[in-house]
């Protein structure tokens, strides 16, 4: 875990620290050294600054006619798309355990204390009102609406067969 912290950590600083001041020599020593996760940043950076970035006419001609294009093409892509995925927590992901979801599997495994049970057509399946509510204005609203559900004590039945 301690080198990837340190990465992040590393990573982290640079997109808190790059301006458009460095951005030109940041994408041309990354490309020169081959380094593609340090890249990905500078292109994300100018990405999100583009005009600023292309009308700096000294700075795209250290860059050079790949780059430039390499950051055009990645810029267009990124409008054509209409997504802008964040790097940072893909990064994220696949570095650092998402201990969340292995929490909330323990937790729909093991079910402690559930206040509720769905009846459906498969089977009982226990599960806590809070978290479904957290996920659907529907659910919620039905949950509210039981008056089952303020009296009892036990876990209350909900019909979704």
């Amino acid at each position: 875990v301690g080198a990837p912290m340190l990465a992040l950590e590393v990573e982290q600083h640079l997109r808190n620290t790059l301006d458009l001041e460095c951005i030109f020599q940041h994408l041309i020593c990354s490309n020169r050294l081959k380094i593609d996760s340090l890249k990905q940043i500078g292109l994300d950076f100018a990405a999100e600054n583009y005009t600023q970035v292309v009308t700096n006419k000294e700075g795209i001609a250290q860059l050079g006619i790949e780059l430039f294009q390499e950051l055009t093409l990645y810029h267009e892509g990124l409008k054509e798309d209409g997504t802008q995925r964040d790097r940072e927590e893909k990064y994220v992901d696949a570095v650092i355990p998402n201990k969340v979801r292995k929490d909330f599997e323990s937790l729909c495994r093991q079910m402690p204390h559930p206040d509720a049970v769905a009846m459906c057509a498969d089977g009982d399946v226990p599960f806590h009102r809070a978290v479904l509510a957290a996920y659907s204005e529907k659910l919620l609203l039905k949950f509210q609406d039981s008056a089952e559900a303020r009296r009892s004590a036990a876990p209350v039945r909900f019909d979704f067969g």
